[in-house]
Formats: structure tokens, sequence, C-alpha cells
């Protein structure tokens, strides 16, 4: 995947969680985030593998990595998304 795509990808999920963080504040979503903003930040659908989700999230942590130039909040949210996810699979077992 080129620079450019991953980037778009990128955009995309902190869009999406702006746009979730910011209807919370104004009390305009659940309380919890749901599996499906967890797969929107990792800009994936829902019926994505584990390999699939393992493979997006090492990309994404590629680019949004404080320590490689990355946005510490997009590294947050990408983190927690797949951790949440990952802690759902094993769990599921």
């Amino acid at each position: 995947m080129r620079f450019n795509e991953i980037e778009k990808e990128v955009k995309a999920a902190q869009k999406e969680a702006d746009d979730f963080f910011r209807d919370a504040k104004e009390g305009r979503s659940n309380a919890g985030v749901g599996n499906e903003q967890h797969y929107k930040a990792l800009g994936l659908k829902p019926d994505a593998s584990q390999e699939d989700i393992k493979q997006k999230y090492r990309q994404l942590m590629k680019i949004v990595h404080p320590d490689r130039g990355g946005n510490a909040y997009l590294f947050v949210i990408v983190k927690e998304a797949y951790e949440t996810l990952h802690e759902q699979a094993k769990a599921a077992v």
C-alpha cells in the first residue's frame, strides 16, 4: 500500500474519532465506545478477521507512533481499538 493511501486512511480514522468524541462530549453518543467505532478507528469493516486486524494495527502503528513522528492522539485511539478487539477475541475462545 502506498503512503498516500495509508495517509488517507489515517486521516479518515482521525475524522471518525474526532466525530465520535465530539458527539460524546455533546451527549449525542452512547456512554461507551462500541465495536463499530473500534473497527472504524482501524479503517476496517466489522467482519474483518483477527489477522486483518493485526496487520492493519501494525501498519497504522508505523505511521502514528509518536517515536516515528506520528500523532500521540491517533496512537492512543489505534492502540485502544486494537487492544479492545484483541481482548474480545481472546475472551471468545
